[in-house]
This record gives C-alpha cells, sequence and structure tokens, in this order.
C-alpha cells in the first residue's frame, strides 16, 4: 500500500506575505557617506563603496575659505529647497546605483559632518521614509565613532583632511566626545593655494582675472610633491649660497611647460603644518587633545587616525607626528600637554588597512554589521507618529527626532 506524503507546500498568497514581511535586519544595509566634495554609497559588510559620486551638496558644508575668510560660509536653505534636491540623488543612487527595487525593508545609514544644517537633515528623513519607504535609518556624526572602528579600536583621535578644511573629534569606548570637535581652513585645496602666493611663476599665480591659475597650479602642486615622493618629512632649509633645485611641469590648460622651485613646493608644506599658524593641521590636533578632560588625553593620544583625500599622500602622518612633538616644546600654548601626553613613548599613528579616504565610510559598512540596540535607530512607525502629531511640516516638530549634534554638545 502506498504511503501517503503530507504536502510541505506552502501556499503561494503565504509565500508572498513571507516575501512582503523580511526582516529589515536581514538585509544588508545602505551606507551613505556625506562628504562635501563626495558622497561614497554602498552596503554593510563591504570593504569599499560601490560608488564614489560628486557630491550635489557641496552648498550644505562650509564654502571654501576666502583668502582672508578666518570662519565658513552657508549657503542657507530650507527643508523645501533640499527636498527638491534629495528627492532625484536618491532616487537615482536606489535604483540606478544599488539597484533596489524594493525599499520597504531596507535600512539606511548617514554618515554626516557634526555641523550638517537640521533642515537638510530633517530633509534626509523626510525623503528616505515618505518617498523611499525605507524601514529605519540611523545618523552617525562625525568621523571618529567610524573610522576607529576599522583600526580595531574603541578610543582614539580623528584627523580628518579633506577639500577645503580638516576636523578632528576624539572618541572613547565608541561614543565620540562631543567638545573636541573642532574644524579649521586648512584642506588640500588651502595647500595649493599658500603655493600660489609663494610661487613667482605668473601663470599660476592666484587672480581673480585668471579663472584657470588654481586648477594648473593644483596640478602642478601635486605633479612636484610626488616627484619628492610625498609631503616633505622636514622643514625647508633656505640656503642662499646653495642652488634651487628646478622641477619641469606641464601646465594643463596651455600646455606650456614651466620651471617649479623645489622651495616653493616645501614652504607651502611648511605653512600646512606651522604650529604658529592657527589654521595648521598642528594647531588643529592639539587644541582637540587640549579640549579633552584632562585625564583622557593620555588615552586619546596613544591612538591618533588620519583620514581623508589628503591623507594618502605619502609621509603626511610621519610628517605631522614630528611637528606635534617639536610644537609642544617650541610653543607656549601647548606646552601643557608635553609631560605625559604628547612625547615619544605615549604619541602613535595609527596604522589604517584600508584607503584612507574611504575610512569613515568603512568604518559604517562594520557598524552596519553590528547588533545595535532598536532606539538607536529611527523607524518608520515612529517617524510617521511624530510627523502626524506635529502637522508633517514643521522642521522643529521632527527635530527632535533628528538631532543637532553640537546642540546636544552645548
Amino acid at each position: 500500500m502506498k504511503s501517503s506524503k503530507t504536502s510541505r507546500r506552502i501556499p503561494s498568497a503565504s509565500r508572498q506575505t513571507q516575501r512582503a514581511t523580511v526582516d529589515a535586519t536581514v538585509l544588508a544595509s545602505v551606507v551613505v557617506e556625506i562628504g562635501s566634495a563626495n558622497v561614497r554609497i554602498g552596503f554593510s559588510g563591504e570593504s569599499t563603496p560601490r560608488h564614489i559620486l560628486s557630491s550635489p551638496f557641496t552648498a550644505c558644508f562650509p564654502c571654501p575659505y576666502d583668502e582672508g575668510q578666518h570662519s565658513p560660509s552657508f549657503n542657507i536653505m530650507d527643508e523645501r529647497q533640499w527636498l527638491d534636491k534629495l528627492g532625484p540623488f536618491f532616487e537615482d543612487v536606489f535604483i540606478n546605483k544599488l539597484l533596489i527595487k524594493s525599499t520597504k525593508s531596507r535600512r539606511v545609514i548617514i554618515l554626516e559632518q557634526m555641523i550638517t544644517p537640521t533642515a537638510f537633515r530633517v530633509a534626509v528623513a523626510r525623503t528616505l521614509f515618505e518617498t523611499l519607504s525605507i524601514a529605519s535609518v540611523l545618523f552617525v556624526p562625525g568621523t571618529s565613532v567610524s573610522a576607529l572602528l576599522v583600526s580595531g579600536k574603541r578610543h582614539g583621535l580623528v584627523i580628518d583632511i579633506g577639500r577645503a578644511e580638516a576636523r578632528s573629534e576624539a572618541s572613547l569606548d565608541g561614543h565620540y566626545i562631543p567638545q573636541t570637535y573642532q574644524s579649521v581652513a586648512c584642506g588640500y585645496e588651502n595647500a595649493v593655494r599658500v603655493f600660489q602666493r609663494i610661487t613667482s611663476i605668473p601663470e599660476l599665480q592666484n587672480s581673480a582675472a585668471n579663472t584657470k591659475a588654481f586648477s594648473d597650479a593644483k596640478s602642478v602642486f601635486e605633479s612636484v610633491t610626488y616627484q619628492l615622493g610625498g609631503v616633505p618629512l622636514e622643514r625647508a632649509t633656505i640656503d642662499s649660497d646653495k642652488k634651487d633645485k628646478i622641477f619641469q611641469c606641464l601646465l594643463p590648460s596651455t600646455g606650456k611647460l614651466v620651471n617649479v622651485s623645489h622651495s616653493s613646493v616645501l614652504l607651502a608644506w611648511d605653512n600646512i603644518f606651522d604650529s604658529e599658524n592657527e589654521n595648521s593641521l598642528t594647531c588643529l590636533l592639539l587644541t582637540c587633545l587640549k579640549s579633552c578632560p584632562i585625564d583622557l588625553r593620555k588615552t586619546v593620544a596613544s591612538n591618533i587616525l588620519v583620514i581623508g583625500g589628503m591623507a594618502s599622500i605619502p609621509g603626511l602622518s610621519q610628517r605631522l607626528n614630528s611637528e606635534l612633538l617639536l610644537a609642544v616644546s617650541s610653543n607656549s600654548t601647548f606646552r601643557e600637554l608635553r609631560d605625559g601626553v604628547v612625547n615619544e613613548s605615549n604619541l602613535a599613528m595609527c596604522q589604517c588597512p584600508f584607503a584612507r579616504c574611504s575610512a569613515s565610510w568603512i568604518g559604517a559598512s562594520i557598524l552596519g554589521t553590528m547588533e545595535l540596540s532598536a532606539e538607536r535607530w529611527m523607524h518608520q512607525s515612529t517617524w510617521e507618529k511624530v510627523s502626524k502629531s506635529g502637522g508633517g511640516s514643521s522642521v522643529s516638530s521632527l527635530s527632535r527626532l533628528v538631532h543637532d549634534w553640537l546642540s546636544l554638545a552645548n
């Protein structure tokens, strides 16, 4: 007699229900790093971004510092203006770049700057929840928490050197220390502007009438720097009896060959590290250390991670290390850090096993694979509840969900 077998087939309707209710934690989170120059996108658990795009949000961040300008400026935009930009951008990211057909079961991690305006942050959340109907979003402030995950340590100081500025902040046990956030006009473009002021080549000098001068100067400065093997490890010594070394470089705009003096590039790099210059990398990092609680300074100084596009230049970390040791001995402002904090036995530059320009994104990618508590995430249901109770259109009614990180620091 044939034995009857109980059917294990799941009805079609049930299978569709199961597919529709996939737990968001099963799928890889979408990781988005919003920078002033680039936007990096990809999935959690991956070691490199899927795409690196030119940032359409430059106006959200400090504009490049003009000569004589000591503080960043903003192009003020309200939430509605940001929504007009963010809607098409995120739709393109999810559908065309990451090829995600259904966004309802996805979680998103947004890695952003500490000084991002609240209106921008609320517009990002509204776009993700109301336009794309994502499951939940996690805003990660600054770079220290995520970047330090790449080093395998939970404490330290991160200095992020970008296009127009450099930022630093400290972190302890996976939590950033808000009062340590510092920012100065000391990005890669600042080094090029210093080079423009020093050089005697007319085609490269900064002039409002010559719009191609900066682009040419940037190309020449980069070329000579890499011919030198990276960032010079020592300060320039100008000897009038010694003939200056000359490099021949091509101007991209005209195809003309120009002779660039060795000393002009060295002096431009010296300005970036000069502790007497309040907008130098050295002052930025030491000021950040001074803002740490006294009992944490030694711990933080023992693990310094240099990231950002400019950090990819060979020799930068080594030069910064030597300049820090020199500054605490020669500059009275930072002399208090010399004993037990910034010295050869304690100061340490952290090795980065991944590309330094993408270290923050990779850290956020690691963060997305960790089991974070539910209250860290902003969920679709919570957004709908708060949005409806507050009328749905006011930034202030939603700001308690989308925090202003600097207000929390005060």
